[in-house]
Parts: C-alpha cells; structure tokens; sequence
C-alpha cells in the first residue's frame, strides 16, 4: 500500500475500508496526521511502525483489535485514547514512542502485553484498568518520567522488568 512513502504528510480513509491491514503505512516519515473511519474495527501488526512524523490519530469508536508493533517507533505521537472495545494491548504496540505522554486504556483491557510501552520515555501518566490480569515482560521498561501507577488487584501475572529502569 503505502510502505515507506516518502511524501505522504496527511490522509483520509474512505469509510469502505474496515482494516487497515500488516504494513500498510511502515515506515511513512513524512506521515503526521490520519483520519480513520468508524467502519475500521482492526489495525494489524506493523501498520503504523516507523511512522516518526505522526502526531495525531483518533481511532475510532468501532476499533476492536490493534496488532503488535502498531504504533511502534512513533516518536512524534504524544497521546491516544484507545476505543473501549479494544481487549488487549499487544506486544511491541507503543514501543519506542518517545514523545508520548499521555495514553487512555478503556476499562476492557485484560492484557498488556510484553514491550508494550518500551522506551515510552515521556510517558506522565497512565491507569491500568481494573480488568488487566497480564502485564508482559518490560512493559513499561524504561519509562522514566512515570511517577505512578496502580497495580488493579486482578492482576496475577507480570514479566520481567515490566517497570524496569522507571527512574521516577
């Protein structure tokens, strides 16, 4: 599709499309905004990754699924707010987004998977839903402003690391 594009800066989705599918805008440098149609449900493995310039990304309402690596190595992105239907955060999805500040987890999460926030080095604040039972192997690793978090009682599983190198 548009696998790193060099001049792409700013695009609209046809409410046609319900997938944005594996790679589809990897590597878009030059990529910093995109509107996404309520009629797209998934956002599969890799779509996003390497995209530096993105800055801004509303999902919508109707996303259910985002793949690993997602998002990974955003290093414009500095918030999102991921849609209540939404039941994991996979591996690798925000990893390497160095700018993000500030992220919204829906109540129906039950997973965090591993890598998840690696390297989310300006990462302020965020709330773990009181449904996470897993938080995968570093996680959080390296998030070094993080001052809080909140472990929900529900969890029963955390990786290695899963706040290693959290300075703060």
């Amino acid at each position: 599709t548009f696998y790193e594009c060099t001049s792409l800066m700013d695009i609209t989705l046809p409410d046609s499309i319900t997938t944005i599918g594996s790679s589809s805008f990897y590597g878009c440098k030059s990529l910093k905004s995109i509107i996404i149609p309520e009629s797209v449900t998934m956002i599969d493995s890799y779509a996003f990754c390497n995209c530096e310039s993105l800055e801004k990304i509303t999902l919508p309402k109707s996303m259910v699924n985002i793949g690993k690596s997602a998002f990974s190595n955003c290093t414009s992105l500095t918030s999102i707010t991921i849609p209540k239907g939404v039941k994991s955060i996979e591996d690798h999805t925000f990893y390497g987004c160095t700018s993000l500040k500030n992220i919204i987890l829906p109540e129906s999460i039950t997973i965090i998977g591993a890598y998840s926030f690696y390297n989310c080095e300006s990462l302020i604040d965020i709330t773990i839903p009181d449904k996470v039972k897993t938080i995968g192997t570093s996680a959080f690793y390296n998030c070094k402003v993080l001052k809080k978090i909140i472990i929900p009682v529900n969890v029963t599983s955390m990786g290695y690391y899963a706040f290693g190198n959290c300075s703060s």
